[in-house]
């Protein structure tokens, strides 16, 4: 709009508006007047929509710090500068609505930068689309966020990508075709074990035996004793049908019951459990093994003792070294999913810690890293050359081909997400990125 008709429009707006006093009619009038007298600067403005307060607000500084340093060394090369505005939501949800709504306003305003929870993006979100505001946020990982609205970008791998990813490799690349699973009853974790099972149907493998434990949990030796039963039944079930392989189940189950009747009494003489440690269990090429992060030293433990001679395979919880080593005689191999890998010894890395401290006096965390990454991989999309709008900037940023950054990878699809997944290997006390 040129300058005559936006005056043309304020003028207008003033007249019109005057006839309301209050109420949505006299809301709405005022953001059309706050958008009209707005100026466009000539500089990239991001708005930060993060909590710089409240339960997460150490994450948010920790996320500013890594986003200025991409951005300080940015303008530094660049005429057209990128500026970061701040909003605190405070981790509330309210707050951050009303933010996103004022951001929306301000026609200086490329893109939000967060927020970091799934709940306040999703909500979020919804303003977004009726704003036509770009939302990126580096933490998010529900998927219907992006459903939600179309200008909104996951950082992030969704859970269904992470699971999809792992099963997808254990089926092709470690060749794996019967496996287990032990999953914590919760929502997050169930619909990770569903992603994972289907994807395992698609590749020809399947997810043969399934049990679940409480969260919070100190014992999972109930649930592995189940499992170490069913895989029992099924070693025999194989060994019995490479004799015979016309044998029904009802077929197999009448030779198993003669047969564990015999193997108790067998076992009773010698004094050993049926559940014994000392009976391996073979019958499974993998088990999945979703945790909590603070439950890793007990599942490890107890997975040990249960005595399952097969691969291990697990979700981003078990990315926590301090733990892998404690654990490293009971887990050794384990292969798991992960949003990002870093390696400390690589030079970008050290750069990067280097700069931080000799700028914030301080050493950075894992966020501070992945706001690097985001910004790093951001930025790409500026240039004092570029014509990026708020209304192009999303497609801009997923035309972008893979960008491999210091922790996270990011590949943003069609459906607005990070579909670069990391597949890691914790193999003799160290950690090997496989994929």
């Amino acid at each position: 709009m040129d300058d005559g008709k936006k005056e043309k429009a304020a003028a207008l707006l003033a007249t019109s508006g005057n006839r309301f006093a209050d109420g949505p009619p006299a809301v709405f009038f005022n953001r059309l007047q706050n958008r009209l007298a707005g100026r466009k600067t000539n500089n990239w403005q991001i708005a930060l929509l993060l909590p710089f307060s409240g339960e997460n607000g150490v994450i948010g500084k920790a996320i500013e710090k890594g986003a200025r340093l991409v951005v300080d060394a940015y303008n530094k090369q660049h005429e057209k500068k990128i500026t970061l505005k701040k909003y605190d939501y405070k981790g509330q949800l309210i707050t951050a609505l009303e933010h996103i709504r004022a951001i929306a306003d301000d026609p200086n305003t490329l893109l939000v930068f967060g927020p970091l929870e799934n709940d306040i993006s999703a909500a979020c979100a919804a303003v977004s689309a009726y704003e036509g505001l770009t939302m990126v946020s580096p933490t998010a990982t529900e998927p219907a966020i992006t459903r939600l609205s179309a200008h909104s970008v996951l950082l992030s791998p969704t859970l269904e990508t992470r699971a999809r990813v792992l099963a997808s490799f254990a089926a092709d690349s470690l060749h794996l075709k019967r496996l287990a699973a032990l999953t914590p009853l919760d929502d997050y974790f169930i619909r990770m074990e569903e992603t994972f099972k289907k994807t395992l149907m698609a590749h020809a493998a399947t997810l043969s035996a399934e049990e679940w434990y409480v969260p919070g949990d100190q014992s999972f030796k109930k649930q592995f004793r189940i499992l170490k039963r069913i895989g029992l039944k099924m070693s025999f079930a194989d060994s019995v049908r490479t004799i015979d392989s016309t044998l029904t189940d009802h077929a197999v189950d009448s030779l198993y019951r003669v047969y564990r009747k015999a193997r108790l009494e067998e076992l009773k003489e010698t004094k050993t459990k049926v559940d014994s440690v000392d009976i391996p269990v073979h019958a499974f090429d993998g088990m999945f093994l979703p945790v909590y992060k603070e439950d890793i030293g007990l599942m490890a433990a107890q997975y040990a003792f249960a005595n399952f001679q097969t691969q291990v395979l697990g979700n981003a919880d078990w990315y926590d070294l301090r733990a892998l080593k404690k654990s490293r005689n009971y887990i050794n191999g384990l292969v798991f999913v992960s949003d990002g890998y870093l390696n400390e010894d690589d030079w970008n890395y050290r750069r990067f810690r280097n700069r931080f401290r000799e700028q914030f006096k301080e050493t950075p965390d894992l966020y501070a890293l992945i706001a690097y990454d985001s910004f790093s991989f951001l930025t790409r999309v500026f240039s004092d050359e570029s014509a990026v709008t708020r209304a192009t900037i999303t497609e801009a940023l997923t035309r972008q081909p893979l960008y491999q950054g210091i922790y996270r990878r990011f590949h943003i699809d069609g459906s607005r997400g990070n579909r670069a997944v990391n597949i890691l290997k914790y193999v003799y006390g160290q950690l090997i990125p496989l994929k």
